[in-house]
């Protein structure tokens, strides 16, 4: 479940255009994992 609500987290605020080092400072982590976040996301 945690999973779920992260991915939501993460493709909500890049929805409304928050800064992806904003969202992975939110998220305390790196941006590598925020990008490969978003490609499971867009698969």
């Amino acid at each position: 479940m945690f999973r779920g609500l992260r991915h939501f987290a993460v493709s909500s605020m890049l929805a409304e255009g928050v800064n992806p080092m904003a969202v992975v400072g939110h998220l305390g982590d790196t941006l590598g994992t925020l990008q490969r976040d978003v490609r499971a996301l867009d698969a």
